[in-house]
C-alpha cells in the first residue's frame, strides 16, 4: 500500500508483535507507516487515531503468531466467551456490508444491508454449547 502511494497508519497495541516490524517495513519500501500504539478494545483512542489519520479505509490484520491453542481463548489471552465471539463477528458483518454498499451501490443499483439481530442467546443458535447465559 505505501508503495502505492497510500498514507498508511498502523494502530497497534503490539502484544503479539513489536515496533521493529514497522522499521524493517520502512527499510523494505523506503516510506514510513505512521504509528499510533493503542488497542482496539479502546474505542475513544481508536476514534482519534481514524480522525487524525483521516483514514478512508480500514484493513484488520489479528492474529496470534502460535495460532489458536487449547483451551481457546479471545484474541487477549482471556477466557472463551461465546457471546462475544459471536457479537464480533456480526459487527464485523455490518461493517463489511456497510462499505459494499458504500462501494458498490451507486454503480450496481444493489443494495448491501446486513441485521444485527442483539443477542440472540436463548435462541437455539446456542443448542450446541455449553449452558452460559
Amino acid at each position: 500500500m505505501l508503495n502505492a502511494g497510500f498514507d498508511v497508519t498502523v494502530f497497534d497495541n503490539f502484544c503479539n508483535s513489536e515496533p521493529e516490524a514497522l522499521a524493517r517495513v520502512e527499510r523494505i519500501t523506503g516510506k514510513k507507516p505512521a504509528r499510533v500504539q493503542g488497542d482496539v478494545r479502546d474505542g475513544a483512542a481508536l476514534a482519534a487515531a481514524l480522525r487524525v489519520s483521516g483514514a478512508k479505509a480500514v484493513i484488520h490484520f489479528a492474529g496470534l503468531k502460535a495460532g489458536f491453542r487449547d483451551p481457546v481463548a479471545m484474541i487477549d489471552g482471556n477466557p472463551f466467551k461465546p457471546g462475544k465471539a459471536y457479537k464480533d463477528s456480526k459487527l464485523c458483518n455490518m461493517m463489511m456490508n456497510r462499505e459494499f454498499h458504500r462501494r458498490y451501490h451507486a454503480s450496481t443499483g444493489a443494495v448491501f444491508n446486513t441485521l444485527y439481530p442483539g443477542c440472540v442467546a436463548d435462541t437455539a443458535l446456542f443448542r450446541d454449547t455449553p449452558q452460559l447465559f
